[in-house]
This record gives C-alpha cells, sequence and structure tokens, in this order.
C-alpha cells in the first residue's frame, strides 16, 4: 500500500515539529543556571546576591505563560519552612537579581520559580549553599573578598 507524496509530507512535517517541541522543552529545564556571588565563605547575616540569568527565567515563564513574576526561595535541606527570598517581577531578556541574607547556619537549597506555579512545579534549582556561622580562620563571609596574604612569619 503506497501512501500519496502529501501524506508522507504531513508525516514527516508533524513528526520533526514534535521533536523540536521536545527539544525546546527539554532545553529550558535543562539549561538553568542560578548562580550566587562568589564568596569563600557564606555566613549567617551577610547578604548575597543571587542570579537568574535572563535567558533561563525567560524559559521559567514560557512553561506558565500566566506567571508575571520570578519567586526566589531558600530551604534548609534538613528540612523545615521555605522562606521566600523575594518575588521578582519578570521582564523580558533582564536577569533575575535579588539579595538573600541566610538566617542560619546550614545547607540550603535555593530555588527559582514562575509565581503562582504549584508547589515543587517548575523549579530551577537547587542550587546548595553551605552556610556557616563565621568565616574559619584565613577565610571572608565577604562576597567577592579575597583570604588575607599569608603571614611571612617575621615579626
Amino acid at each position: 500500500m503506497q501512501k500519496s507524496a502529501f501524506a508522507r509530507t504531513c508525516f514527516g512535517v508533524a513528526a520533526v515539529a514534535a521533536m523540536s517541541v521536545a527539544t525546546v522543552v527539554t532545553a529550558s529545564n535543562a539549561s538553568a543556571q542560578l548562580a550566587i556571588s562568589a564568596s569563600p565563605s557564606y555566613c549567617a547575616g551577610t547578604s548575597y546576591t543571587i542570579t537568574l540569568p535572563a535567558a533561563d527565567a525567560a524559559g521559567l515563564i514560557a512553561g506558565y505563560p500566566s506567571a508575571t513574576a520570578i519567586v526566589i526561595d531558600a530551604k534548609p535541606t534538613a528540612g523545615g519552612y521555605t522562606h521566600q527570598v523575594d518575588h521578582v517581577e519578570y521582564v523580558a531578556g533582564q536577569d533575575v537579581t535579588v539579595q538573600w541574607v541566610p538566617m542560619s547556619a546550614q545547607t540550603w537549597n535555593i530555588v527559582a520559580r514562575p509565581a503562582g506555579a504549584p508547589a515543587g512545579a517548575g523549579t530551577q534549582g537547587p542550587l546548595p549553599v553551605n552556610v556557616v556561622q563565621t568565616a574559619p580562620a584565613g577565610s571572608s563571609c565577604t562576597p567577592g573578598g579575597t583570604q588575607p596574604p599569608a603571614s611571612t612569619g617575621s615579626i
């Protein structure tokens, strides 16, 4: 049984379209790169910048077209309540940037989600951040901070 050229063409176009949609959905979920300002140590009570690149924010919003904002949450990995870091209006082409001050020394998972998305749905992350009470000797809590110069041993 032979199919017409028209039927074969329609089938081929439909197959390519389906593969393209699958690729876009996979790419938007896999590409998110939440980032936190570089610091030798992350300390409770110190402010850090969390950034979700513009392309990744667009991918989150694309999954929930009615959403107009991105929410950044922090949740202790040991369990406990999720704390909303910030709720930022989405602007196409702009990174989503928020300030976060960890409340306690523990490991936190940072996630981004479209505002209004069901719990756990449409999130990007987690970005685990180990927060300490005070910086270890020879280190700093200051974002972008550097370690002090090594001692020369002279008095």
